[in-house]
């Protein structure tokens, strides 16, 4: 299914906020177990006070990221007749990113990064054929930052997908 949903980004204690885009896609190997593959693109923007030279300075800080993730996902309380219908999500990820925070210790940088998410949600089945599904979800990634320094690059936020069967 496609999803789209808000995202904040948060590096080294600066936090932007934006929107997410993506799709996924689930194998059911194993009654109420799924094995997913998703991508999806975000983009988010903020600001902040930063010291450039002694003088407090307003900077815009902006990231876009991509990202490809595979994981398992296990249903709970699931039925034929069930209408709600909860499901926890774990797995890993590969996390593209460009990152645009100047005059603070990320700096300007862009790269891939290894990772990790977990994600929470509810299948709500409107009609026989029409499934709307909240979920939220968390990511943690390795990023490098201008200078090459590794920090721990956390992302997540709430997206709603729309899944229709036939």
């Amino acid at each position: 299914g496609l999803f789209l949903g808000t995202t904040t980004t948060s590096v080294d204690g600066y936090t932007t906020f934006g929107s997410i885009f993506g799709f996924n896609y689930a194998y059911e190997f194993q009654t109420d177990l799924l094995w997913t593959v998703a991508g999806a693109a975000s983009s988010t923007e903020g600001t902040a006070t930063v010291d450039v030279a002694g003088t407090p300075t307003q900077e815009t800080l902006q990231s876009r990221t991509a990202e490809v993730d595979t994981g398992l996902r296990a249903y709970f309380l699931r039925s034929e007749a069930g209408i709600v219908i909860p499901y926890l999500g774990a797995g890993l990820s590969v996390l593209n990113y460009s990152l645009d925070y100047p005059n603070t210790a990320i700096g300007r940088t862009s790269g891939n990064g290894p990772g990790a998410f977990v994600d929470a949600g509810v299948e709500l089945r409107l009609t026989r054929s029409v499934t709307l599904i909240p979920s939220f979800g968390l990511r943690v990634h390795t990023i490098k930052t201008q200078t090459g320094e590794s920090k721990g690059l956390l992302s997540g936020g709430l997206v709603f997908t729309v899944r229709i069967s036939t």
